[in-house]
């Protein structure tokens, strides 16, 4: 890896199984091909990918542009970047999403227009009612765009490691007040609002503090470092997974969510640190550049499905031959959407002409 020109194709190839694995398990849930008791508990945590690709989305904006909001117009160019990677395909599912109800209920049954009107301008996270966006699963958008918001602050104050420590811990004493106090709230907004979810930002810059100590050690010093990192994120879950659930809830509200997305959290700094083979290749490394499509687009080919002849064909049919069915069309239609519609939009703003190690920073989760 030499020093400032390396690309952490790592950061996709990870980004790409976190939206793979949200795949699978919204098909699973949503398809109730397995009960829910049945999975394996692993499988039950699919859903904190979408945590994980909060901690790559911040690891990778660090990466691409510390040093590099110093004035007015970076900061501009920025916004702009950051609007035109997230804003044109999240715009297309909203008005996908109104076509879909409507056929499905054979009338036009819009959601109300305040709501459409808070999810194109992504704000609609501060508002439990329509926290959960138009946009099946778009709920992480609208903190991303916080985040977004937030971000040329943060690269201020958070410039090492200590700092990132003491903003992790004061992050979770609020995500656990915030999720004690709206567990009740309803729509999941104890879920999905920002003061419950910025912990697994802030630990994505964390990782990239300690990554920038890291960076320039030997290839071998690397991987093992790699390795340690995936050993201690699987036996974290391990042991989570032998907690019985009861000892993690408190006031209705449960633990081990954060819990879970802090065991994942090693991957990120694993998978920035070395390239192993197996698990960063071309093919996941292009699974990982298409990942926000597969992401916003998944739920609704899982829906189309639903609500089709093809449903009843389901239970004579294989898991793995569902998950397919749905995963195959994903990834094409993603591809698509890549190519023709999203890399166009992207390409209207230039990339800041330096970083430190010039991933390429966007939108969750393909950054």
């Amino acid at each position: 890896m030499g020093k400032g020109t390396s690309r952490l194709d790592g950061l996709d190839a990870l980004r790409g199984m976190a939206a793979i694995a949200v795949a699978i398990y919204h098909t699973l849930i949503l398809m109730k091909l397995v009960p829910v008791p049945e999975l394996p508990w692993i499988v039950t945590t699919f859903y904190i990918a979408v945590p994980l690709f909060y901690a790559v989305s911040a690891f990778s904006m660090c990466a691409g542009y510390v040093d590099r909001l110093e004035n007015g117009a970076q900061i501009g160019a920025f916004y702009a970047r950051r609007f035109l990677r997230i804003a044109p395909l999240f715009y297309v599912m909203i008005g996908a999403w109104i076509l879909f109800y409507s056929y499905l209920w054979g009338s036009w049954h819009l959601p109300p227009l305040g709501d459409i009107a808070l999810n194109f301008a992504f704000i609609f996270n501060f508002f439990p009612s329509a926290s959960s966006s138009v946009v099946a699963a778009g709920w992480s958008l609208g903190n991303e765009a916080i985040f977004y918001a937030l971000f040329p602050a943060l690269i201020i104050i958070l410039t090492n490691v200590w700092r990132c420590v003491w903003a992790l811990l004061f992050s979770l004493a609020v995500a656990v007040f915030a999720g004690i106090m709206l567990t009740s709230v309803p729509n999941q907004f104890g879920w999905f609002t920002i003061l419950v979810q910025a912990p697994f930002f802030i630990v994505g810059i964390l990782m990239f503090h300690i990554f920038t100590r890291l960076k320039d050690k030997t290839a071998t010093e690397r991987k093992w470092l790699a390795l340690a990192l995936i050993a201690l994120s699987g036996v974290s879950l391990y042991l989570l997974s032998q907690v019985p659930g009861s000892w993690m809830i408190f006031d209705g509200w449960s633990a081990s969510p954060h819990l879970i997305g802090l065991a994942f959290s090693p991957l990120v700094l694993s998978f920035a640190l070395f390239k192993f083979f197996v698990l960063v290749n071309r093919l996941t490394v292009y699974i990982g550049t298409i990942s926000y499509g597969i992401y916003l687009i998944h739920p609704l080919v899982i829906a189309s499905i639903n609500s089709s002849p093809l449903k009843s064909m389901l239970p004579e049919l294989s898991v793995l031959v569902v998950i397919l069915s749905v995963l195959i069309p994903v990834v094409a239609l993603a591809s698509v959407s890549y190519r023709w519609f999203e890399l166009p939009f992207m390409r209207l703003t230039s990339r800041p002409k330096k970083s430190v190690l010039t991933p390429q920073p966007a939108a969750l989760p393909a950054e």
